[in-house]
């Protein structure tokens, strides 16, 4: 096992992810983390749940909160309330549902702003975070807290630029939603450059980011490189090292 410290935030980008999203996300969650509490950005090679997997079943830490490259926290009480509700035992997400399944319409906690303990994760079996035939990435957690009794707390739209999926009683989220004012999740980041929206969320908390600008096309790989050296946690490492180890 690796990490001991009690909380953890952490997200997850790969090689479409365009390398503005981790300038714009780690200002904005370095200006609101609690301090001492670490937030990685970790270059996946494998799927996303495939990567919650790894990592989470390889760390040792109390506490987790996993945010999407494209999520941003919106307020400075939104990563300590999301921490302190996986410390009392609760899971603590963005309301959503897939669609794409006929599950029900089955609502879950989802993955771009989800927080959970270790202790949770354990005692709803170690559910998988990959997505099933009747779940989306991370949605078994969900079904597993369901199912043993264990508090599930979903945080609701309050503001949806642009509404693309249901979620129940006339409620729908989309590109752009606000979640209990709390967090801001695109969607589609693999799609291309940040949103004008998503660039003035991060430059409203944090001002500074006005001044810095996009890269011309040529030197987009060279900024990734540099990004990713100077911001990923070793933990990509493992995760790599783990998924050659599983493939063998």
């Amino acid at each position: 096992m690796v990490g001991s410290a009690q909380s953890v935030i952490f997200s997850f980008f790969g090689e479409s992810t365009h390398p503005s999203y981790l300038r714009l996300q780690r200002r904005v969650v370095d200006r609101f983390r609690p301090k001492g509490t670490p937030f990685l950005q970790i270059a996946a090679g494998v799927s996303h749940g495939q990567s919650i997997d790894l990592f989470v079943g390889s760390t040792a830490w109390s506490n987790y909160l996993l945010l999407d490259i494209d999520c941003i926290p919106l307020r400075d009480d939104a990563i300590q309330t999301a921490l302190a509700a996986a410390a009392s035992g609760k899971l603590y997400g963005c309301a959503q549902r897939a669609n794409h399944l006929a599950n029900g319409a089955h609502l879950y906690a989802g993955p771009c702003a989800l927080a959970f303990s270790r202790e949770l994760w354990l005692g709803a079996g170690s559910p998988s975070f990959v997505e099933t035939a009747r779940g989306d990435t991370a949605e078994e957690l969900t079904y597993a807290c369901e199912a043993r009794g264990i508090p599930v707390e979903k945080l609701w739209p309050t503001a949806v630029e642009q509404p693309l999926w249901d979620l129940s009683e006339g409620r729908r989220f989309g590109i752009g939603t606000t979640f209990a004012d709390q967090f801001y999740h695109v969607f589609f980041s693999r799609d291309g450059a940040p949103s004008a929206s998503f660039r003035a969320r991060c430059e409203a908390i944090c001002p500074e980011l006005a001044r810095f600008t996009e890269f011309d096309p040529p030197f987009r790989e060279f900024v990734r490189r540099k990004l990713r050296n100077r911001l990923v946690h070793p933990a990509s490492r493992l995760i790599k090292m783990l998924h050659d180890r599983v493939s063998k």
